[in-house]
């Protein structure tokens, strides 16, 4: 049995908490799959007993008892594990990493690991028979008909189709679970080129106030300075001897402290050895900037696996008391690694995944931060409907070494 249970109790966790948001019942073999690097990594010797085994079942079934996670009755098989330990002969001593966000083999892990972050969720009938209704309600008058449509319909002799009817269109079309559902439209999605031209495609991403605000003068000058530094040591210096007003020039106090914070760890070669931080490593020291900007702000970075309250709220509206069928069970917001909050308000969250996984990549930037910022935005101009074209809501997808806006 793994020595110190309580060490696991960060790695179990987000990922039945992950599979909360897609399903009713935690399957625990989803749990071994995508905890399969950790688990391997704990065995301590080559073989592998019935006790071993069912320690490990029980700390899952525990761990999902105490996040209110309904358990399958399904009994899982180890055989990938048996296979992984039999073929390296020994255990592994590398530093544990957090297995949802890993890269792991087999096929039967990377099924599991794709079916849970969302990737492969088959629409249910009762949710396809939903699809032709999903313009119900709306006012039709104020669908988003694109100029680039309105010539090509005239040329055409046809009534053109907004945007809104387009994607209804390619939502029919749609087997498994995707942001259009959600009436969520991202032109990077590769999808969408069936459905719109390119002239439509480009009028829709060139749409609005740009994404990114004008920086602040004296940052802007500071940083066409840092670019001429050529080490760590020379950024580290750089950033101790900006003379600043913490109180009254806050984005200067930040800008210093990130630079000496961040630099210190490429002072010396092998000094620190950046790959092997666990998610909230990284997170806490080479990401942080992200979150510290906010300091001095009414803005506030909740982490530690904060729970939407937005994305909540919409998934639990249509919730009401038994009366023909059973009152359904309240849902719990999708889980972000970092939530920012002004007082009530949220306007914006992070998603961080220490070693780059392309998949968990897609799923995070294109359906699960997707899903969470409109729900934001929509709680936002519900309270505020005369701001809608002012508010930008803020969405950072860390992917090991990169970063997408």
């Amino acid at each position: 049995m793994p020595p110190q249970w309580e060490r696991y109790h960060s790695i179990v966790d987000p990922i039945i908490r992950d599979l909360m948001t897609t399903r009713e019942q935690i399957d625990i073999q989803d749990v071994i799959d995508q905890a399969q690097d950790v688990i391997v990594d704990a065995h301590s010797r080559l073989e592998i007993t019935d006790e071993w085994k069912s320690a490990w079942i029980n700390f899952i079934t525990l761990r999902a008892k105490v996040l209110n996670a309904t358990v399958a009755s399904k009994r899982p098989t180890w055989k990938a594990i048996e296979n992984r330990i039999q073929t390296t002969g020994s255990p592994r001593t590398s530093k544990p990493t957090t297995p949802h966000r890993s890269r792991t083999s087999g096929s039967m892990t990377k099924k599991s690991s794709s079916s849970s972050n969302g990737l492969r969720v088959p629409l249910t009938e009762e949710q396809k028979k939903e699809i032709p209704k999903m313009l119900d309600g709306l006012d039709r008058n104020k669908f988003w008909i694109l100029e680039a449509t309105k010539q090509q319909a005239l040329k055409d002799k046809q009534q053109p189709l907004s945007v809104e009817e387009k994607m209804k269109n390619f939502a029919m079309k749609c087997n498994y679970v995707h942001p259009c559902l959600s009436l969520i439209l991202d032109v990077d999605d590769g999808h969408w080129a069936s459905e719109f031209s390119k002239e439509e495609l480009e009028e829709i991403g060139e749409y609005g106030t740009p994404l990114l605000r004008d920086l602040p003068l004296e940052l802007k000058a500071k940083l066409d300075e840092i670019f001429e530094q050529d080490s760590a040591l020379g950024a580290y210096n750089f950033g101790r001897k900006i003379e600043h007003n913490p109180i009254n020039e806050p984005i200067l106090a930040w800008l210093s402290q990130t630079l000496m914070t961040t630099a210190k760890f490429f002072l010396t070669d092998g000094a620190y050895d950046t790959d092997s931080f666990l998610e909230s490593d990284s997170l806490y020291y080479l990401w942080s900037f992200y979150n510290t900007v906010f300091h001095g702000s009414s803005v506030v970075p909740i982490g530690k696996e904060k729970s939407s309250d937005a994305n909540a709220a919409a998934q639990n509206a249509k919730r009401k008391l038994s009366a023909i069928e059973a009152v359904e069970k309240k849902k719990m917001g999708r889980r972000m690694d970092t939530i920012y909050k002004a007082s009530h308000i949220e306007l914006g969250c992070l998603e961080i995944t220490q070693t780059p996984d392309d998949t968990k990549k897609i799923a995070d930037s294109m359906l699960k931060l997707a899903v969470v910022m409109k729900d934001m935005l929509i709680e936002i101009t519900t309270q505020m409907p005369t701001i809608l074209h002012d508010i930008h809501i803020l969405g950072y997808n860390i992917n090991g070494k990169l970063l997408e806006l």
